[in-house]
């Protein structure tokens, strides 16, 4: 599949560019998803499209939006199903962790090193935001869950200092 984005690119230029990227990614290539992930097969993916420009305050913004299935285990069933992500968000891109209390609450801050940005790292940032912290597949059933107690009208009420009163007395 050919690729329409660059690896790296520098924030500052693409946000005054209003350069918008999309394209597809493989989950066999984010490596921070490795321990998240069921094996996940080399069709696996997310589709992704990423927004930079520059906002009224001056601050570098991306909305990253990624769309996919993600393969996982049922912590419910332990077998594999595909968890489909939507997912959306602003990102703050800052190069110093003092920029981020600056930030306006709605936007995420990302903290990069260096004059470029993968937009890999973006996307797979996005991905381990959508995905559960306890995933469970909608098909599984719950196993031993309890029945709620059932209470009987008029079943004796059981008094434990009951013999108490009648020593007192």
């Amino acid at each position: 599949m050919s690729r329409q984005y660059p690896d790296r690119v520098r924030p500052e230029k693409v946000a005054a560019a209003r350069r918008q990227f999309a394209g597809w990614v493989a989950l066999q290539s984010m490596q921070r998803l490795a321990d998240v992930l069921e094996e996940p097969r080399a069709s696996d993916g997310v589709e992704f499209e990423i927004d930079f420009k520059i906002d009224q305050q001056g601050q570098v913004v991306a909305d990253v939006a990624v769309a996919g299935r993600v393969p996982l285990v049922c912590q419910r069933g332990l077998h594999r199903f595909e968890y489909p992500i939507e997912s959306r968000s602003r990102l703050g891109l800052i190069t110093d962790m003092a920029q981020a209390d600056a930030l306006p609450e709605d936007y995420e801050p990302v903290l990069y090193e260096g004059d470029d940005l993968a937009l890999t790292d973006l996307v797979q940032e996005e991905v381990l935001l959508a995905i559960p912290l306890v995933p469970v597949s909608p098909e599984s059933e719950p196993v031993g869950e309890a029945s709620p107690p059932v209470f009987e009208e008029n079943a004796p009420t059981h008094r434990p200092f009951e013999m108490l009163g009648k020593i007192k007395k």
